[in-house]
């Protein structure tokens, strides 16, 4: 049927050869093209394992390096944690007595900035209170910046207990320059004091007083003698009625007072005489104490008389009154130191006898 005898609309479409390289392809073209692309993705695969291989060297090498660091940080934190945490309990601001690590301590070294009108609070968080006169801190050292309208200048920290220590070093000592311990309130408490012996012998040994009704009664028979100068570490240590004095770790005196013994409250103490140049650092007070108080004994020298400060024979602990039973110029007849209404008194032996015990 041609052209011209086809129904009208229809139209046959003459058929076309396949273009070359298109539909008619060679025998053999498409297994190779084929065979070409697996090439490519083993060679894509062995780029992989290779890339993969590297990858993981260097990350474990990361890993690593990022294990070691970590450990070694956390070191470091734990040796700055643990030394803050002494510094803050102990002294820097409190932590542990330097002899035994089982005493809760309190430390100041008054490293903040000046302040002339409170020593503010240690390290460790404890508040200071300034009981007479006005106390500051300056260059680092504790000072009393306006002095009391009486003789006498107090600061106070509060171990919470009766026993313990407290102690300081001498950034600037004189004659007047002290501590003070056991203390109930301005008329009531256990003093030191620096005190020279002689012209030629400045500082060269403490007055031990306890304050009765704000009136002090020098302890006689203490025998606190000790040549000590500027850098001088002095120390209190009380324990029960036993009290012991002792610088640069060496006992001097040791007496027995049950006065105001569950009294709590340590710190700082100067009188008029020392109260412009007197200075305290490193200060330091124990809460209890790992042992016995430190003491001393020394032998009664043959001819002792009222006036002398004489400790008791050799193995006693050495009493407040003069060798003999001879009082003191403090003291009443009898021998005991003259304490207030209801107060314990001081133990009392003569020469040769051992004292008898302390009243509770």
């Amino acid at each position: 049927m041609s052209d011209e005898q086809q129904p009208a609309g229809h139209r046959i479409v003459p058929e076309r050869e396949p273009a070359s390289g298109r539909a008619a392809t060679e025998p053999g073209a498409e297994s190779t093209a084929e065979a070409e692309l697996d090439d490519d993705y083993d060679d894509y695969d062995d780029y992989g394992d290779e890339w993969d291989e590297s990858d993981s060297i260097l990350t474990w090498k990361l890993l690593v390096g990022l294990v070691v660091a970590l450990v070694v940080i956390a070191v470091v934190a734990v040796a700055l944690f643990g030394k803050k945490k002494d510094d803050a309990a102990g002294g820097k601001g409190g932590a542990t007595s330097g002899t035994n690590p089982s005493v809760p301590t309190i430390r100041d070294d008054f490293d903040r900035p000046d302040n002339p009108d409170s020593l503010g609070k240690t390290p460790g968080g404890e508040d200071w209170q300034a009981m007479l006169g006005t106390w500051g801190v300056k260059d680092k050292q504790a000072y009393v910046s306006q002095k009391n309208s009486g003789p006498r200048n107090v600061a106070v920290i509060d171990l919470g207990q009766g026993d313990g220590s407290v102690s300081a070093k001498a950034a600037k000592m004189t004659p007047g320059w002290g501590l003070v311990f056991r203390y109930r309130g301005a008329n009531a408490y256990w003093a030191i004091e620096a005190i020279n012996l002689s012209p030629e012998k400045p500082t060269s040994g403490f007055k031990l007083m306890k304050f009765e009704n704000g009136k002090p009664t020098n302890i006689q028979g203490a025998n606190c003698v000790k040549q000590m100068s500027d850098g001088s570490e002095v120390r209190v240590e009380f324990a029960g009625p036993v009290i012991s004095v002792l610088v640069d770790g060496k006992p001097i005196c040791t007496i027995n007072d049950s006065y105001l013994q569950n009294q709590t409250k340590v710190g700082l103490f100067v009188t008029e005489q020392g109260v412009s140049s007197a200075r305290w650092s490193d200060f330091v007070a124990t809460k209890g104490l790992s042992g016995p108080p430190a003491s001393v004994k020394r032998p009664v020298p043959p001819g002792g008389g009222g006036g002398q400060t004489q400790p008791g024979q050799p193995g006693q602990t050495p009493s407040t009154t003069a060798p003999g039973g001879v009082p003191g110029p403090s003291q009443p007849p009898g021998g005991a130191v003259a304490v207030g209404a209801n107060q314990p008194t001081t133990s009392v032996a003569a020469a040769g006898q051992p004292p008898p015990p302390a009243p509770g």
